[in-house]
Formats: C-alpha cells, structure tokens, sequence
C-alpha cells in the first residue's frame, strides 16, 4: 500500500476512531500519537488529558516518560562507539568491567557486549532495580512496595542500597546468583545489563551516558523537549502528571512523583514527547538518515543492518526475537517490525519502525498498565490496510495432550517478584498471575510456545523442558526466564 505525503480520509477516521475507543476502553487519562512516513510527519495528537484535575489536554509535545525505549537509544550509542573505533560488539565486557562478576563467575571473558545487548548473559532475572527505585524516589507505587519493603522482609538483600553503578556491579557480583546457562544459551530480559552498558558507555567514550546520548541523537535530531534530568522536566511546561489503576478501589489515581534509579539511566530514564521520540525511530526507518539527504547520518548503514536482523535466534522466539535494543518480528505480512515498549509509574511507552514502508508509530501513555502494545499494533495495521484486530501470532489448530498439560502445572517465580501459578482446568492450561489474582488461558501455537491474550496483546509463554515431556525448570514470560520453585 502506498502511503503518500498524508493519511487519507478513511485511515484518518479508522486511526482516530481507534485511538479513541483504546483510550477510554481501558482508563487511559491520556495518549500522545506521532506517526511519520519518509521525511515527513503524516500525523501527530493527543486524546485526553495530561492532568485529569486541571482539565489540561495531552498533545504530541507534551513531556512524557518512555521507560525502557531508552534501550533502543542505549543500543544505538554502542553501535555509534563501535563506528567510531572505541570497541567491538565483540569485545569481552571484562575489558570495560575487570572487577564485574555474575555471581559465582568469577570470570567473564566469554561474555561480550553483544550478550548484554541481546539479554543472552545468562544473569537471571533479579530485584536490584526495585531497590534503587525504593532508595531513589520519593513516592514509591505498590509494586516496589511489596517487593521491596525492608520492615516486612528483614534480611540482608533486603538492605541493599542501590544509588551507584559500583552498588549495581556488587549486587550482581554476589555469590547467590545462580546463571541460567552459559552466554548465548537463553535470552532472559536484564534491565540490569542495559545499566551496565550505560557504564560501558561511560568508560569507553570518557563522557556521562546523558551527555553522549544527548551530543549524538538528541541535539543531531532536534529533540529539544527530550531529557534525562528531572529537575528539567519539573521546570518545563507542557508535561504530564503520572496516573496508576488502584487494584483495590478499581481506580485510576494520581501518582505523588517521578521514578528514578540513578545506575538504571541507561535502560529506562529517557524523557521525551511523541513528537521528539518519533524523530529517533523515523531516522532508524530511513537507514541511519536524518530526513532524506544521504550525506545527513546520524548512524551508518552497517550499524542499521545489525539492528535489522537478528544477530541470535532461539527456537522459542516464535514470533519476534530480541535484537540490539528493540525486538523484531521478522514475516509480518511482508513487513519486519521493529519496536520496544516500556512500563514504570505513570508510564506506558512503545514505539517502532517498519523499514520496508519507512514508516515509524509511537504511542505513549501516562497509566501505568494501559495496553499500549495494543494501540501501537493497531495503527500499524490500519496503516498495513489490514484489519485493526489482526493478531501478531499466525494460529493453528492444536491441542496439547493431556499428559504435558499436567507436566507443565506447578508454580514459576522470578527475582524481580513475577509470580505465575500454570494448573489444568477443563483440559486447557490456565495462567494466573499471582500478585494480581488474575487467570488467563493459554493458548497453545506450538508444541512448546503458547500465549495469554491480556488487555488484547498477544503474550508468549514458553516451555523449556530438559527432556522431551518432562516438566518444565522455566517458562518464558515477559522475554524473562522464570524458573519452577514448585
């Protein structure tokens, strides 16, 4: 389908018909849209409000968080050092992090920056970002509450203090860490390894993560509403409040404050507008490019060839696989789709690019949990001509026996405090999300991958057995690996 210059009249309508329903379906105070194709922005709004209180409306310049869509800036800045000669995707992180261990190993020569990169370390997944969120921000939501509550679990983890990169690397050098294989074996998704390559960042290039990221994408792209800082974001206009759904009086309320976690800049503290954010994702579309001019690259085109094709495949990536930054779905009625989302307080992000269309979405949200994965797929296939509600996942029939549905009941637990009970119920497999209290039935794609449909995204669940059908040591979820405590 070809785009042209603008959206026309039936898209307009269909897009905005869409957003509309997605945000008040699900609670949303508000959402800001940006959307370009080539060099030129075909669309760009608001729905709702930044402040439900003040009556204030959200549009595509107010400021808002993007979470872990900083990994794909994070990424980006590795691949810049790697143009500039200062490492290699390579290069062992030892070389950068001599004194770094994940806990009982000691040594880490065969762990490379490509490994971090691809969450493939093998480091599990852990609570040190709770903990700095708990020792770094003033008002803390029910999440890092629970989890993170040092009067209700009083022992020695639960005192750590993470305000420093040299906290993050002795929490994760301590002797109980137990890896879930050896590099490259599994993906498991790390917010504490994107923090570690903001030091890597720092070492190599001899300049704060902030400042590089600022000197060679914001300020090259113009995204001058886009920071790092809070005391910035506190002094400029036209910025969000911060809301959360209240499970016990089933409400959206007003969050009293910002998040931070000072090691964790690099996987999560990017503040932006849609209108700036778009400017990043629409020069990845165009090859590296800013705007059409070949001789105007921000990156090169050997850098965007390694964030287009997946550098490490696993057969559970069923769908999309986790790449430089951003996870890919490779066949997507033609097209490859390239996108990262992001959740904190008051925050729900995603943004992508298709580079066969040169087309880039983003979506932001100021509620914590509203499905923005469903609104940024939902654009794409009204855009694609496809219908809105098409799934990511191709389905077929299958059923899986009965025997394997009982192997794979029992319960699965995470460092970072996810918690999912898997049980048989009218010979189908249920999921229920524990701290939530919440069942979803799992839908089985193939012998080892199945998903949970929740607020309309499509999530994978897989199974990994040592043997064929023994049980499960470890489901995939959320791009973590979660191991079977029972």
């Amino acid at each position: 389908m070809d785009f042209g210059a603008k959206l026309s009249q039936r898209e307009l309508k269909s897009l905005e018909s869409f957003l509309a329903n997605v945000q008040r379906d699900h609670d949303s105070p508000g959402l800001a849209v940006a959307i370009t194709k080539g060099d030129e922005l075909i669309y760009a709004s608001g729905f709702g409000y930044r402040d439900l209180g003040e009556k204030a409306y959200i549009d595509e310049n107010t400021i808002m968080g993007i979470a872990s869509i900083t990994k794909t800036f994070t990424a980006a800045a590795i691949l810049k050092l790697q143009e500039q000669g200062k490492l290699s995707l390579d290069d062992s992180v030892q070389t950068f992090l001599p004194q770094l261990q994940f806990g009982r190993k000691k040594d880490l020569r065969d762990t490379t920056i490509l490994n971090m990169l691809t969450h493939t370390t093998g480091l599990p997944p852990l609570k040190a970002l709770i903990y700095s969120i708990r020792e770094n921000s003033e008002h803390e939501d029910e999440l890092v509450q629970k989890l993170g509550d040092k009067t209700e679990n009083n022992n020695e983890e639960e005192q750590v203090q993470l305000n420093s990169y040299q906290d993050l690397i002795d929490y994760v050098s301590r002797e109980g860490i137990d890896l879930l294989g050896s590099p490259g074996e599994y993906t498991s998704y790390s917010n504490d390894c994107y923090a570690l390559l903001g030091k890597i960042i720092e070492e190599v290039s001899g300049k704060s993560y902030q400042d590089y990221i600022s000197e060679n994408f914001l300020k090259p792209l113009n995204m001058n509403r886009s920071t790092f800082s809070l005391d910035e974001v506190l002094h400029s206009d036209n910025v969000t409040s911060l809301y959360y759904y209240d499970e016990n009086t089933e409400e959206v309320k007003k969050a009293q404050g910002w998040q931070e976690a000072p090691p964790y800049q690099a996987g999560g503290w990017l503040r932006s507008t849609a209108r700036d954010l778009v400017k990043f994702f629409q020069m990845l579309a165009l090859g590296g490019r800013q705007g059409l001019k070949p001789d105007n690259r921000i990156l090169t085109k050997s850098s965007i060839q390694k964030l287009l094709h997946p550098v490490t495949y696993s057969p559970w990536d069923l769908v999309s696989t986790y790449n430089l930054g951003s996870w890919i779905q490779s066949n997507y009625y033609g097209r490859t789709l390239i996108q990262h989302g992001g959740s904190l307080t008051g925050v729900s992000s995603h943004a992508g690019f298709i580079p066969e269309e040169e087309l880039a979405v983003v979506v932001l949200s100021n509620l914590r949990g509203f499905p923005v994965y469903k609104a940024w797929h939902g654009i794409v296939n009204i855009l694609l001509g496809l219908h809105v509600d098409t799934s990511k996942v191709s389905y077929y029939q299958r059923n899986w026996p009965s025997e394997l549905l009982v192997s794979r009941s029992g319960v699965f637990k995470s460092g970072e405090g996810m918690e999912l009970e898997l049980f048989v119920q009218q010979n189908t497999l249920q999921c229920r999300m524990i701290r939530e209290d919440k069942v979803y039935q799992i839908k089985p794609v193939t012998r080892y991958v199945g998903t949970i449909n929740v607020k309309g995204d499509e999530k994978e669940i897989w199974f990994y057995h040592n043997r064929k059908d023994s049980k499960p040591w470890a489901i995939g979820f959320g791009g973590r690996m979660i191991k079977r405590v029972e």
